[in-house]
């Protein structure tokens, strides 16, 4: 009798397990991209990325919105946790709108993530100025073999009016694409760094990049930190509606920072009396330096905390 119950029990579980599997709704580029012959690469390499996609629309007020698919393959167990897992950064002046993934395991096996698994926090824990955070996804099913997918939709009210197709990684990415959409009266400037330029295709009033085999940055000790090795692509925007968002040059740039900072150096009553409480001139000179920089470093935290 225990035996029939535990069977039916386990039979329970099965049929749960894959309806579940047999309702997951995969869609149809990611199979595509898991039905790819795999190709051959080194043996260390735990994870290869066959497909990075990315689509910026610039709206006419300057808002960005951002489409991105992502699709890979694990090559080793070591590969397993960094596949399957996924974020996009989000704060004040951005949302992610949705944030989705599946998996399709060597043997067939489908799995999608549901609007429960999407896990939020915060990227600081100092949250007097900070207001980053982060939406991520862990999808199930990851093992040697499985191709994993993510989705995501995004839309972003820049400070500064630019965008980064970051086509470079630690593990090889098979293709890697860049879709641009510009609103009327919008132009852009494209700067290529670590890799040569490559020009667009213009289709149907969109800019189109893409790159195929790109080898992953190796690691190697003492290495420069990774952004100093990846190619990438940084893409200015103008609008003559929006000049003070944009910046053509170096000069450009000056002249928004230092009418930016203009009199934050000056000095005022109430600075002068902190300053001789702090450090009256009686002190020595080497003193007074070091006690200024000392509440400038540390102590001022604390003394505008109370003042608030």
């Amino acid at each position: 009798m225990l035996k029939k119950t535990i069977s039916a029990v386990f039979l329970f579980a099965l049929v749960t397990f894959f309806s579940g599997i047999a309702q997951a709704e995969v869609p149809e580029w990611l199979r595509a991209l898991s039905k790819q012959p795999p190709k051959t690469y080194a043996d260390d390499v735990n994870a290869v990325v066959l497909l990075d996609d990315i689509v910026t629309t610039v709206k006419e007020n300057g808002d960005l919105v951002r489409h991105g698919r992502r699709a890979l393959r694990i090559l080793r167990p070591e590969g397993r946790t960094r596949a399957a897992f996924y974020a996009r950064e989000y704060n004040a002046d951005s949302k992610v709108n949705y944030l989705h993934g599946w998996s399709i395991t060597s043997k067939g096996q489908e799995y999608e993530t549901k609007s429960g698994d999407i896990l939020e926090h915060n990227l600081s824990t100092y949250e007097v100025y900070s207001d980053a955070k982060e939406k991520a996804v862990v999808v199930p099913g990851a093992d040697v073999g499985t191709v994993v997918g993510f989705e995501y939709e995004e839309q972003e009210r820049p400070y500064v009016f630019h965008d980064t197709w970051e086509f470079q990684e630690s593990q090889p990415v098979e293709r890697s694409r860049y879709e641009l959409h510009l609103a009327s009266g919008w132009r852009f400037k494209s700067e290529w760094m670590n890799h040569k330029e490559e020009k667009p295709v213009e289709e149907s009033g969109a800019l189109q990049w893409q790159i195929s085999d790109i080898p992953r940055i190796e690691d190697e000790y003492n290495q420069p930190d990774a952004m100093a090795l990846a190619g990438r692509m940084v893409v200015t925007f103008f609008s003559e509606k929006l000049k003070n968002h944009t910046f053509r040059d170096w000069n450009d740039l000056g002249a928004w920072e230092a009418q930016l900072i203009a009199g934050s150096r000056d000095s005022n009553p109430s600075l002068q009396q902190k300053v001789l409480e702090l450090a009256p001139p009686n002190l020595p000179a080497l003193d007074r330096i070091k006690t200024l920089a000392r509440f400038a470093q540390h102590d001022s935290t604390a003394e505008n905390m109370r003042l608030l």
